[in-house]
């Protein structure tokens, strides 16, 4: 076997820590040299709590660790070792511990020395079910005493195996005072001291949520479990370290060979002892807790490859003899079938090979690697083997050849873990990687995952429940295919290289190797909290707990404790696909003008659903830039063919659709939110980014009557049209003030009222179009005095917000004829049966004649339908004259006193219906002997 399997993990780290050479620069280089001056031991290189990292015996010279820059380092050395002659952040290392951190590359001696002295003792002493370490030392049983030169710094961590928490220390005598109820206790040892730990069992776990539901590209869903114990609370599990434990011998002694799980039993086949390889076949049997011998292999194999595919156990090439410089390497392959104990030749591989990595995907045996001659050449060969054509093909080779690596298949992957690379130039030894290769089958492609804390070469592995556990020696780490991630397990109980692994029913096997006692050892690990997924193409799940979902369907999620499970009470993970979702309209990066109006529409499905759209809503909000979301409303249901053509009919009414919004000027971001109908949650986003700008003002506006410069009586009408060209919707105007300004005063006058507006003026729809057909406004103005005055007009922009739109007339009043509609009052509304005319008339031209009185002798007053009705006028009657106006008479003279006139109207006698009506009032002159005056007033009749 050579110096590899004589000193297996002195070499093994010599090779290992030696191969990394040009190590990153996160990484610092730890170099252990040993010397055995009539004792032996080990020195341990721990970096957090637990187990070692790195492991280097007395006998083997010296080894190198590498650790990352700045991080806590512990080296122990077994008494009687004693640490010296440091060097860098080692420099004050002596005794039996010494702790640093690693700011730079660092060398530290252990001499082993038969009598030295003093020393102390610590005992520990478990109880309960729960493990301690004492500087990287595992007890898990009883009392473990531990030896350590006096003046040495102890330190204790404790642990639960996920089937017992710790509940703290007590019994503490001598030095090991301070250890109380935390984890974790240091203290300096002068003195024999012991303490004791003490653990609740676990009586009950259950894991949260019980169910839960998942989308496709969604995020991952946390699964916890939470522990019931003996005493205490209860808490959260979290991973732990696990445990091996002691398992029936193997019949005889076993090494270099492999093992593989089938019909429910462990095989461990073959493997290397002198003076020859074995053919040899042994069957563990988890029920009876026997091991039986088994029909041998046609061919004697050491250092082959064993994979089961569909329920039969294929033994993969190999080498004969024990040394490699005597060895034949092997291409041949056998099929065992455990229902009828007997082996079958089979197609050889293209690639004799020994050290190989072999396991089935779907039924295919894959065989990765190896070495192919007594140097130990590595190849990068990968064959797959297809049991229905008994056919070896080539696949894509690995990246990186490699031989002695170790590996499993975890969720239809291939993993080819550490192994020997290529032989250093200065050197006839291969190197030592930590890489990991992974091959996906669906694709025939390889890439590099998260490599191994340490480089490992002849190491052993299993899967379980979707774990990869590789072991050598003392070191045990576990691989998190899901998170991409190695952790630290638990040490071996019995430290062994070369050793066989395999799993079943959820529990790792160690088996045989160099190093024990009687190389017939078996032990079992059982990690302290794994999780698990029934259905991996659904949802996988890491380690922590967090399942990610892959595929729509059902997964249930299995948290193993120790060797129990949640079954039957494990959750469901419903994994749905995720909502599409579209935003047709608006466009991203539209521009949309001030008070127009605009659609929000789309289409959203999940083509999970069963019946259905999938979809049951869609919310759709505005945000303006650096504002707070506001939302609009929600709609879904509006008929898309086209979504039905190409998805399938279920999924026509689709659509959603918000019609007819408006936004002030600005830049928006417009987002719809989808509904999973099958989930409850808004699991889909879609947005677009719009600017609403303001509209430019563009008024037109006319006064028809009266025209610029003309003389009017007292009581006019004023007619005309105003608009804005720059409003997207509407006539641009909405209401319209007047005022009237007597000359020599400052603008805009007096405030005379508000007219209507709204009239059509079929005239202007023709020039402007149809939308500015209801354009015409419309007022009365009585009661002026005689005068030159200017006629302000003001009409109300839509766009701008504010009357911005005038026009201003030159008028005068004439001195003579004047009147005025007091009653009723402009733009008036009446509801009741009658409504009173009234007002006052005069004709100052009668003061230049010898006749009395006002100068007005009847006044006829007339209803004027709606304009553009043509309906004519109706007559409503003669007024009543004389009436008494003491305010006229004060203004132009006493003769004017009874200058008023009032006809009360009756709506009913005189058949007016209900609508808009112009009251005009004419004034007949008994000067000229002619209606000379009149006046309107436009009001509503309900």
């Amino acid at each position: 076997m050579g110096r590899v399997r004589l000193l297996p993990v002195v070499a093994l780290l010599a090779c290992v820590f030696g191969a990394v050479t040009g190590a990153s620069a996160q990484t610092r280089t730890l170099i252990v040299h040993m010397t055995s001056a009539g004792a032996s031991g080990d020195v341990r290189v721990l970096s957090g709590a637990g187990g070692p990292v790195a492991t280097c015996h007395s006998s083997g010279g010296s080894c190198v660790a590498y650790v990352n820059q700045g991080a806590l380092v512990e080296v122990v050395a077994d008494f009687p070792g004693r640490l010296s002659a440091g060097t860098g952040p080692a420099a004050a290392c002596m005794l039996s511990t010494c702790s640093f951190a690693m700011t730079a590359d660092a060398d530290v001696s252990a001499t082993f020395t038969s009598g030295d002295g003093p020393a102390a003792t610590v005992t520990t002493t478990v109880t309960g079910g729960g493990l301690v370490w004492s500087d990287g030392r595992a007890c898990q049983v009883g009392s473990c005493a531990v030896q350590y030169f006096t003046g040495s710094t102890v330190h204790l961590a404790a642990g639960g195996l996920g089937t017992a928490r710790f509940t703290g220390y007590s019994l503490s005598t001598g030095d090991a005072w301070p250890c109380t109820a935390g984890a974790n206790c240091a203290f300096t040892l002068n003195t024999d001291s012991g303490v004791s730990a003490t653990f609740a069992a676990l009586t009950s776990f259950t894991v949260t949520p019980s169910s839960a539901s998942a989308v496709i590209g969604g995020p991952a869903q946390t699964f916890t479990a939470t522990g019931t114990y003996s005493t205490g609370p209860s808490a959260a599990i979290a991973s732990t370290l696990g445990a091996w434990s002691a398992a029936p011998s193997l019949p005889s002694v076993q090494e270099s060979g492999a093992a593989a799980a089938a019909s429910g039993k462990v095989y461990a086949l073959g493997g290397v002892l002198v003076p020859d390889a074995l053919n040899t076949v042994v069957a563990f049997d988890p029920g009876t807790q026997t091991w039986t011998t088994r029909t041998s292999m046609l061919s004697a194999r050491g250092e082959l490859a064993a994979a089961e595919a569909n329920g039969l156990l294929y033994a993969i090439g190999g080498r004969t003899g024990v040394s490699h410089s005597n060895s034949f390497f092997l291409s041949s392959v056998e099929r065992y079938d455990p229902a009828t104990n007997s082996w079958t030749p089979r197609a050889s591989m293209q690639t004799a090979r020994a050290g190989l990595v072999a396991a089935s995907v779907n039924g295919v045996v894959y065989a990765a690697g190896g070495s192919v001659d007594s140097s130990l050449t590595a190849t990068a060969a990968l064959e797959a083997y297809d049991p229905a054509t008994d056919f070896w093909s080539v696949k894509a080779p690995m990246p990186a050849a490699r031989s002695y690596a170790t590996g499993g298949v975890v969720d239809g992957i291939l993993y080819v873990v550490g192994g020997y690379g290529q032989v250093a130039v200065d050197s006839t030894d291969p190197l030592v990687t930590p890489d990991v290769q992974a091959y996906n089958p669906a694709t025939n492609s390889w890439s590099f995952k998260a490599s191994l804390p340490i480089p490992l070469a002849r190491a052993a592995s299993a899967v379980a429940d979707g774990v990869l556990y590789v072991f050598n020696d003392q070191l045990a780490f576990a691989y998190d295919p899901v998170a991409d991630a190695w952790s630290v397990k638990a040490p071996l109980r019995t430290p062994r290289t070369h050793l066989l692994a395999a799993s079943l029913n959820g529990v790792v096997y160690a088996i045989g190797g160099v190093g024990g006692t009687t190389g017939t050892e078996v032990e079992t690990f059982v990690d302290g909290l794994r999780w698990s997924s029934s259905a991996p193409s659904v949802a996988r799940i890491a380690q922590t707990g967090a399942a990610t979902p892959r595929a729509a369907g059902t997964a249930t999620i299995v948290a193993h404790v120790g060797a129990t499970t949640c079954a039957p009470n494990c959750p469901v993970l419903t994994v749905t696909t995720a909502t599409q979702l579209s935003l047709d309209v608006p466009a991203n990066n539209s521009t949309i003008s001030s008070g127009s109006s605009f659609d929000i529409g789309g289409w959203a499905i999940n083509r999970g659903a069963v019946t259905g759209t999938g979809v049951d809503t869609v919310h759709i909000y505005a945000q303006a830039a650096g504002g707070s979301p506001v939302f609009l409303g929600a709609a879904y249901g509006t008929a898309r063919p086209d979504i039905g053509a190409l998805y399938g009919s279920q999924f026509t009414n689709s659509g959603f659709l918000l019609q007819n919004q408006s936004l002030s000027a600005g830049t928006y971001t417009i987002t719809a939110y989808a509904r999973n109908a099958m989930t409850g949650t808004f699991d889909a986003s879609a947005a677009a980014t719009i600017t609403v700008t303001a509209s430019a003002s563009n008024p037109a506006i006319s006064v028809d009557t009266p025209t610029p410069g003309q003389t009017v009586t007292s009581a006019f009408e004023v007619f005309g049209w105003a608009l804005d060209l720059g409003a997207t919707t509407g006539t641009g105007a909405d209401s319209v003030q007047f005022y009237v300004q007597p000359q020599g005063q400052a603008a805009p006058g007096v405030f005379v009222g508000t007219g209507t507006y709204g009239f059509a003026r079929p005239d202007l729809a023709a020039i402007y179009g149809s939308r500015f057909t209801n354009v015409g406004f419309h007022f009365t103005i009585t009661g002026l005095s005689p005068g030159s005055f200017t006629l302000n007009v003001y009409a109300r922009s839509t766009v701008t917000g504010s009357y911005s739109i005038v026009k201003s007339v030159p008028i005068a009043v004439s001195a003579t004829a004047l009147m005025s509609i007091d009653a009723p009052s402009p733009e008036a509304t009446f509801a009741g049966s009658t409504f009173l005319v009234g007002g006052w008339s005069i004709d100052r031209s009668v003061e230049s004649t010898a006749q009395s009185g006002s100068g007005v002798d009847t006044l006829h007053v007339y209803a004027y339908p709606n304009p553009g009705s043509g309906q004519p006028p109706i007559f409503l009657g003669v007024a009543t004259v004389g009436v008494s106006r003491p305010d006229v008479g004060a203004a132009y003279g006493s003769r004017y006193d009874t200058s008023g006139y009032q006809l009360l109207v009756d709506r009913a006698a005189l058949g007016l219906a209900p609508g808009l009506y112009g009251i005009v009032v004419h004034s007949h002159s008994a000067v000229s002997g002619t209606f000379n005056n009149d006046a309107v007033v436009w009001v509503t009749l309900q």
